[in-house]
């Protein structure tokens, strides 16, 4: 069993409209919501490819109900954790006419000291039948991000590939404890380090911290633009397939999934990369939140080429 945990989850909506006028009434053609968040996402993706996963997040409140029955419906394993703040609500405004999408993303609520001790036993409960470990996501205000740090240290203790894809300080955190891989895109990887990334030669020297730090592994996406890998012997640039994007939300989470169930595989870096690429690509292409098409990835697969 793959174990995502991910402490903020959201109740996910997406409007669609011709086009937006910008101080006027806007009235949406078609509306989707869906449990969504980035750890409910790489869950989806997991299931999608066939591995056994199960995420560990917390649920509060009315929307919080919600995502657990979204989640039943879904048939995705789950363990909630209780907490006293209503979960986060995201909604995606999409403009048919011109392709154009925006993200509207309430933070998550702050959560108790004694909420984020339950998180981190759940975790590390869940851990004990693991195979593989994802961290992912933002930390809600109150979750200390040293709880990213022990769980990875944890996962490493127990012989698990960990991959790590989070922000700012939860990020940094986790590197300490030697984590497989690092995951960011290149404007979180930015953040974390305090520090605009302008060039390729910039984004390879931030890689290289990361690297020194811990990670054995760093992976860094830049939307629809090339993949970066930085490992102690090499470094390699992916280039993703040509696609027609729908909605390409989610396809950060695919890419980290599908990284992670192919080491867990025993496939090496480099195919796990080419495989994750191949599996983004075709979120992108359908309807986005992880429900991509494992057929489609494949035939992907043999476009997605490296320097």
């Amino acid at each position: 069993m793959i174990l995502v945990v991910g402490p903020s989850p959201a109740f996910q909506q997406r409007m669609i409209f011709d086009v937006i006028a910008r101080d006027t009434v806007n009235r949406a053609r078609e509306v989707e919501t869906l449990p969504s968040g980035k750890p409910i996402n790489c869950a989806r993706a997991l299931r999608r490819l066939g591995a056994s996963a199960r995420v560990v997040l917390f649920l509060g409140g009315a929307t919080g109900e919600w995502i657990r029955r979204g989640l039943e419906t879904e048939g995705i394993p789950f363990r909630g954790v209780a907490c006293a703040a209503e979960n986060r609500i995201a909604c995606t405004l999409f403009e048919s006419a011109c392709g154009r999408t925006t993200e509207l993303v309430e933070n998550a609520r702050a959560v108790g000291a004694a909420e984020a001790e339950a998180f981190l036993a759940a975790a590390r409960e869940e851990l004990g039948g693991a195979s593989a470990l994802l961290l992912s996501g933002s930390l809600p205000e109150g979750f200390p991000p040293s709880i990213y740090r022990e769980l990875t240290a944890e996962g490493a203790r127990r012989g698990l590939p960990v991959v790590v894809d989070a922000q700012g300080a939860a990020l940094l955190a986790a590197v300490e404890a030697r984590p497989t891989v690092v995951k960011p895109n290149r404007a979180e990887l930015a953040a974390a380090l305090g520090r605009p990334l302008a060039s390729p030669l910039d984004r390879e020297a931030a890689m290289g911290e990361i690297l020194r730090r811990g990670a054995a592994n760093v992976v860094v996406s830049d939307g629809a633009r090339e993949v970066a890998l930085l490992q102690e012997s090499r470094s390699m640039i992916f280039h993703p397939p040509a696609i027609q994007a729908n909605n390409a939300i989610g396809s950060g989470d695919v890419l980290a999934a599908a990284i992670l169930q192919a080491l867990a595989e025993g496939r090496t870096m480099e195919e796990g990369v080419r495989w994750g690429i191949a599996c983004a690509a075709a979120n992108a292409a359908g309807p986005g939140y992880a429900r991509f098409d494992p057929t489609r990835a494949r035939s992907l697969l043999r476009r997605v080429t490296a320097a």
